[in-house]
This record gives C-alpha cells, sequence and structure tokens, in this order.
C-alpha cells in the first residue's frame, strides 16, 4: 500500500503541474488576445477619423463640382460593400479563431495525458504557447493590410500604436459603450449615412437639371421675345421717320425706315420704289397672266382691296380661264425635258441669286409689295401705306423677307446635298441614283396668309427640275407677283413657272382633267384639298402617272396649361398665338385648357393685357397689334361664331365679341370661356381671332390630355406649359399624334425653316416629303455594260418635315 500510494503521488504530481501550466497558458493567451482587441478598437477609432476626414473632403469636392454650369457632377465613392466585406471576414475569422482555441483549451483541460503525451510536451513544452499568438498576431496584420490596400492608408510602421493623449481620449469616448455589437451598428450607421447622403446628391442633381432645363427653355423664349422685340423697335423706327417726313412735308407719301430689316437697304431706297409706282399713269397696279413671256390679259378682271379699307382697290388682275390654263399647260410640258437635264446645281443657283437680290436690292421692293398698296383719293394718286394682307410691320418683315429668303437658299442647298447621296458599290460595279422632274407638271395653289409659303410652293418643285403652274391667291396677288418677277431676273427661263390667277373650281377641274398633271403642291383649306384629291381619283385612268398630292391645311390648334406652369409665359404665349394676325395663321392657338388652381390668376392678367391690344389701321398707329381680317368671306365666318357663343348657353364671352365692317373687317380680339369641352367651338376651325377656354379640375389632367387628343379631328401644332419633367413626359406621350409641331412652355406659332420642320397630320394635312427619282444601275462587265432601269419610290415618312424641306416628292 505504501508503494501504492507513493506511485499515486509519483503519477498526481505531474498531473497536476501540467494542469497548472495550461491554466497559466490560456491566461496569457487570453490577456494577449484581449491586449490585440483593445488595439483593434484603437486602430478602429483612427480609422474612423481617416474617414471621416475623406468624407469632409469628397463632400468638398462634390459641391466644386457641382456648381460648374456643365453639370459634371462628382459622384461619390461607394465604399460601403468593401467596409461591409472586411468587417464581415474579420468578425468570422475572429470569432472562428477564438471558438477553435476555447475548444482547444477545453479539451486539455478534459483529456487524460498519456505518457507519450507527457514526454513529447516535456521535450518541448514550449510550442502549444508559441503557436496561437503568433497565428493571432498574422491574422491581425493580414487584416490591417487589407484595410490599408482597400482605403489607401499611409502609414509606415507595421501597426498603430494607441497612446492616451487627448485626442485618443476623445476618439475612445465613442467605444465607451463598447459590446460585441457596436462594430456592427457602426457599419450600419455609416452605410445609412452614406445612402442617406447619396440619395440627397440625386435629388440635387435631378433639381438642378430640372432648373437647367427651365433656364434653357426661358432662355429660348427671352430670345424669341428679344427678336421680336428688336422688330417692334424697327417698326416704331418706321414711324419716327414717317412723322419726320410728314412734319417736313417734303413728300406726300409716307415712308417706311431703313430698320425695317438690317437688309432692307436705306430709307430712301424703299421711297424710291413708292415713287416708282407713283409715276404709272393710274393708282392702281395692273397684274397680268404670265405664259412663257406673253402677258396675257382676259375680261374676267379682279381687284385686290385692302382689308381694313375695302373702299381702296390694291390692285387689278384677271383670271385665266379653261382655253388659257390649257395652253400654259402645253407651253410647261415642252419645256420640261430641257429644264429637267439642266444639273441641280445650275437650277439652285437661280434659287440662289433669288434670295441674294431678296436680301439686298429688292428687299425693299418685295417688303413693299406685301405691306403697300396703292390707292387712288380725291381723284389723284396718293400712295398711302396699306397692310394688304393686314400685317403689321412686324409680321411682314419676318413673312415676306426673312422667310422666303430662307426659302430659297435651304431648298436650294438641300436639293444639291440630296444629289450627292449616293447608294452603296459593290465589286465590279458602280451604283448611281440621278434625281429628275416628274413627267408632267406640278400645280401649286397658294393661300393668302403668306407672301413666303405661296414663293415656295411654286419654287421648291422648279429646284428639283418640274415645271409649274402657280396660282397665287387673289388678296396676296402683288406680292406673290413681285416674287414671280424676281425669279426671272434671277435666270428663271420663261414657261418652268407660268403665273395664272384663276378662279378656284376652274383651275382645279383644269388641272384634274389633263393627262400631264403629274403633283398637286397645296397650303389652303380642308374642303378644296379634298375636292381636289376627289376630282384626282376621279380621273386616274387618264393620267400618263400616279399624280402625287401634297397638302397642308388648317388646325384646331391647343394650349395646355399645368398647375406647375409659369403664368407669365401661359399669357404671354397665348395671347401673342391666338391674336397675332388676327388669328389668321394655320398654327394660331384656337383652344386653351386651363387648371381650376391657376385659372383666376391666368383670367386676370389675359384680361389685363386684351385691354392694351390695339386693333385698326396699322398705318396709322404703328404700334396697332393686328388689324382687319383679310376679306368679306373670313369676316362673315368669324362674325357666325361671334353669334353663335352668344347663343349657346355652354358658352361666355369675357373679353371682346365685338365686329365691324363698315370701312374694314375688323374684330375684336376674344376670349370665350366654356363648361363643355366638347362643344363645337372646341372642334372647329375658326381661322380668327377667337380663343375658347375650357376649365379642368387641376387633378384630372390626364383625362384632359385624353379630351385634347380626341376633341378635334386636325392635329397640327400645340403646346403645353409645366414646369413639371414628369408631366412633361407623360403629355409628349399623350399627345404624340395630336400635334405635328409641338412645343414646351412655347406659343404654337412660330415655326422657323430648318429648325422646326412644319406639318401636321389627320384632317391638317398629309405626312409630306415624298420625292420620286430613277436608279440607274451600272454593271461593269468584260465586255459588255449592262443598264438597267428601276422606278424607285421613296418616302420619307419623318413627321413635322416642313413643305420647305422638299416635301414635294416631285420636287
Amino acid at each position: 500500500e505504501l508503494k501504492r500510494s507513493q506511485l499515486y503521488c509519483v503519477c498526481v504530481r505531474p498531473q497536476t503541474i501540467w494542469d497548472r501550466a495550461n491554466v497559466n497558458e490560456s491566461e496569457a493567451i487570453q490577456d494577449e488576445l484581449n491586449e490585440k482587441v483593445e488595439r483593434l478598437k484603437a486602430e478602429l477609432v483612427v480609422f474612423k477619423s481617416l474617414m471621416s476626414d475623406q468624407m469632409s473632403d469628397l463632400d468638398t469636392k462634390i459641391q466644386e463640382k457641382a456648381m460648374k454650369v456643365d453639370m459634371d457632377i462628382c459622384r461619390r465613392i461607394d465604399i460601403t460593400a468593401k467596409l461591409c466585406d472586411v468587417a464581415q471576414q474579420r468578425n468570422s475569422e475572429d470569432m472562428s479563431k477564438m471558438f477553435s482555441m476555447a475548444v482547444v483549451c477545453k479539451k486539455k483541460e478534459k483529456k487524460p495525458v498519456s505518457d507519450e503525451e507527457n514526454s513529447e510536451m516535456d521535450a518541448d513544452p514550449s510550442t502549444s504557447e508559441e503557436d496561437v499568438p503568433f497565428n493571432i498576431t498574422d491574422e491581425m496584420k493580414r487584416m490591417l493590410n487589407q484595410l490599408r490596400e482597400t482605403f489607401e492608408i499611409d502609414d509606415d510602421c507595421d501597426s498603430l500604436t494607441w497612446e492616451e493623449n487627448d485626442d485618443t481620449l476623445l476618439l475612445w469616448e465613442d467605444f465607451a459603450n463598447y459590446n460585441d455589437g457596436s462594430l456592427g451598428n457602426l457599419i450600419d450607421e455609416t452605410e445609412s449615412l452614406i445612402k442617406t447622403r447619396e440619395q440627397e446628391y440625386q435629388e440635387t442633381i435631378g433639381q438642378i437639371e430640372m432648373e437647367l432645363a427651365t433656364a434653357k427653355s426661358d432662355m429660348n423664349r427671352h430670345l424669341h421675345e428679344y427678336m421680336e422685340m428688336c422688330s417692334m423697335k424697327r417698326g416704331l423706327d418706321v414711324q419716327m421717320e414717317t412723322c419726320r417726313r410728314m412734319i417736313k412735308g417734303g413728300r406726300n407719301s409716307l415712308s417706311i425706315s431703313s430698320s425695317v430689316s438690317s437688309d432692307s437697304g436705306n430709307t430712301d431706297e424703299i421711297q424710291d420704289e413708292l415713287d416708282k409706282d407713283g409715276e404709272t399713269e393710274g393708282p392702281i397696279k395692273e397684274i397680268p397672266c404670265v405664259i412663257g413671256n406673253e402677258e396675257v390679259w382676259t375680261k374676267d378682271v379682279r381687284y385686290q382691296l385692302s382689308p381694313f379699307n375695302h373702299s381702296h382697290k390694291v390692285s387689278k388682275f384677271c383670271y385665266a380661264d379653261k382655253e388659257l390654263l390649257n395652253k400654259a399647260i402645253e407651253a410647261s410640258v415642252a419645256a420640261r425635258r430641257e429644264w429637267d437635264l439642266k444639273p441641280v446645281a445650275d437650277r439652285a443657283q437661280i434659287f440662289f441669286k433669288a434670295a441674294d437680290i431678296i436680301s439686298g436690292p429688292k428687299r425693299a421692293e418685295v417688303l413693299a409689295k406685301t405691306m403697300i398698296g396703292q390707292v387712288n383719293q380725291f381723284g389723284t394718286p396718293l400712295y398711302v401705306g396699306l397692310f394688304m394682307l393686314g400685317k403689321t410691320v412686324v409680321q411682314a418683315e419676318i413673312d415676306a423677307a426673312a422667310e422666303l429668303i430662307d426659302f430659297f437658299r435651304f431648298n436650294a442647298k438641300h436639293a444639291i446635298q440630296l444629289e450627292q447621296q449616293q447608294p452603296l458599290d459593290s465589286d465590279g460595279s458602280t451604283n448611281t441614283m440621278l434625281y429628275r422632274g416628274l413627267e408632267g407638271f406640278v400645280a401649286a395653289v397658294a393661300p393668302f396668309n403668306f407672301t413666303a409659303i405661296g414663293g415656295n410652293l411654286a419654287g421648291t418643285p422648279a429646284i428639283m427640275g418640274n415645271v409649274v403652274l402657280w396660282k397665287p391667291s387673289d388678296t396676296a396677288m402683288s406680292a406673290s407677283y413681285a416674287v414671280y418677277k424676281i425669279l426671272r431676273e434671277s435666270g428663271l427661263p420663261p414657261n418652268i413657272i407660268q403665273f395664272v390667277p384663276a378662279d378656284g373650281p376652274v383651275f382645279g377641274d383644269t388641272i384634274t382633267s389633263s393627262e400631264h398633271l403629274a403633283g398637286i403642291n397645296f397650303t389652303g383649306s380642308v374642303p378644296t384639298f379634298k375636292r381636289l384629291w376627289k376630282q384626282v381619283a376621279q380621273n386616274l385612268d387618264i393620267y400618263r402617272n400616279f399624280p402625287r398630292v401634297a397638302g397642308e391645311c388648317g388646325g384646331k390648334n391647343f394650349h395646355f396649361v399645368h398647375k406647375s406652369a409659369d403664368v407669365r409665359s401661359v399669357v404671354n404665349g397665348t395671347i401673342r398665338s391666338a391674336f397675332e394676325y388676327g388669328g389668321q395663321k394655320c398654327s394660331a392657338c384656337s383652344r386653351m385648357y386651363v387648371p381650376d388652381s391657376l385659372w383666376p390668376q391666368i383670367k386676370q392678367e389675359l384680361l389685363d393685357v386684351h385691354k392694351q391690344i390695339k386693333v385698326g389701321d396699322p398705318v396709322e398707329d404703328f404700334s396697332t397689334f393686328f388689324s382687319a381680317v383679310i376679306d368679306d368671306k373670313s369676316f362673315s365666318r368669324i362674325k357666325g361664331w361671334l353669334e353663335h357663343a352668344k347663343t349657346s348657353p355652354h358658352l361666355k364671352i369675357i373679353a371682346g365679341g365685338n365686329c365691324d365692317n363698315k370701312k374694314g373687317y375688323f374684330v375684336e380680339p376674344t376670349i370665350i370661356e366654356t363648361t363643355d369641352p366638347q362643344e363645337k367651338i372646341m372642334n372647329e376651325e375658326i381661322f380668327g381671332p377667337i380663343l375658347t377656354v375650357y376649365v379642368y379640375p387641376e387633378n384630372d389632367y390626364k383625362k384632359v390630355l385624353h379630351l385634347i387628343d380626341n376633341t378635334s379631328p386636325y392635329a397640327l401644332t400645340g403646346a403645353i406649359f409645366s414646369q413639371d419633367k414628369a408631366v412633361i413626359n407623360e403629355a409628349g406621350k399623350a399627345l404624340r399624334n395630336a400635334a405635328g409641331n409641338y412645343y414646351v412652355n412655347d406659343k404654337s406659332t412660330g415655326s422657323v425653316v430648318a429648325q422646326q420642320p412644319f406639318g401636321g397630320a389627320r384632317a391638317s394635312g398629309k405626312l409630306k416629303t415624298i420625292w420620286f427619282n430613277k436608279n440607274i444601275q451600272y454593271k461593269c462587265k468584260s465586255s459588255s455594260v449592262d443598264i438597267k432601269y428601276t422606278n424607285m419610290l421613296k418616302y420619307i415618312l419623318k413627321k413635322n418635315l416642313r413643305i420647305s424641306c422638299l416635301q414635294n416628292c416631285f420636287y
């Protein structure tokens, strides 16, 4: 027993000593691990401080970038994902290490130790003491290096050291209540902060983009207003010059200042043009039909009257009868081949020269013919400025000079560029596309309201190698004849454009019954266009070709106002669109949709501006906003609409509503409020100074967009007023087919050549621009040349392409 007890003591003593050593070792490891954790906490505090500095610098840079005009805003670096990944990896690895260490220690405490294990431990007692600290230190170094590489932290030491000073104590306050979940909370808070700031940045960027878009729109509007103010200034200069000459009493006739246009020449040049007219025997300008080089007069004599003084005859002209029209057709067809074979560049030069003449030496004459007529008063030839189309100085300058010049130059240049567009070649084959005129003649039917459109309807087909019969409007005869003479002076051969005033039905019956009809280029009313198209359809069997019919008709143009709209822009744009030139523009606004929240303010401002509008003789007062409507037919039609407004239970006249034709065809600018958006006055074209307003609940704007799209059969122009980008996009989709020319925060009138191609759909006309050509393909072979001729029809289905843009396929 003594030996057994001694053996037991010998066995137990080493075991007890070893257990005590293991406990000491575990405590040392635990102390070292705690020390590493504390050091890591300090490093995270320093890291947080560094990241805060970087975030502040990033905010400063973003603000600096955001101040630039080009909106090149710096995007903040997304560190959230990387920070989360690193933290998650570190936490998982630390927890796995700590868990594995605890398990090993427990196993060492519970597992009995064999003699072999004791001998191994005795041989190398320091192995377990060094392995764990070494692995933890390496792991911490690896994690710290990863943090440095990820966030580009520069420091020369292997690890950050913790020193208790004022700064570190302040930083350590963040970890005063540190627990196991504090690091995750810190990461969540940082991520939340970053997301919040990113959202704020995105909202700021969106707001700045909207403000920039609004600023661009305002700049564009101000530019147009500036241009028109310049035109108004020129008109005032005209008035001042007129008053100066009247005070001097040197001449009996009124003058036009050189400030009418920068290219108009001086006052004396315009006055000389008027004096040349004064040298004629009679006070009325005589305008013949012109067939080739022959001026022809018929017994059917007509007179052009002044719209605001219909007792004054402006010009005398005659109608071509059916026999004379057939003669013009034969002469044109005979001249077609030689004209068509002339290179397009040579034909274009004629129109370039015409544009130069109109912008230079003949600008005063064209402007005078559009604005001024001759009046016999008290039996003597006294030449008084009469605006034959009822246009003010500003409107006449925009039309007769500027736009006509743009038409000739743009179309001629485009024709040259068109010929340069050629198909691709292949090996051993050369493909060439030749553009030719149509086999026959083109009939150009012009409207009264724009001198430029009349010249364009006849001129554009001629540029493309066609011969043309030009029927000018009776109420724009003098200006049209002036343009024709300038074309002849520029080198246009005889018989290429025949100047043939005629009665509408006689002209239509004659051209549609000719086998040589190749196309009709039309601007006018819907009934007239339908009649011509039906006549073409009825006579298809007699034609050599299928005639090409292109037409631009009227419109029932709209202004839609959203609750976010700028009221001043709405009022100014609507007054100008609805009442400039007495509402006699195809694109004039005649129906308006206003939310009930804005209607009181818009209504008051419309009435305030309405009181300032001057209607009368533009010669006596150059501040006149618009003059009389064009003729008695237009006056009677507009008068009928005013009478309807006075008797309809759904309509209420809130401004204007009167008319008088004792001296001229004067109609007050009229504003009507309706309670029925389907009333016929909101559906049918009026072509006069009448604006009808429907007030809708502001939250029903989506229904109103659908209403606008389906109310009228026309689809020419339209405008919306809104500062809400989402509403602008939504309205653009809803009104996609409701207008050929669609404007945002601008009036529905005022398209410019080559900038806003003009034209509509539905009852407003065809989607324009069709032209024909012949494709000649040459295939080269070793012993022969195979030439294939293929008639090719090319439709350019580009919405809104204006007539000027070679809309005539025959052109």
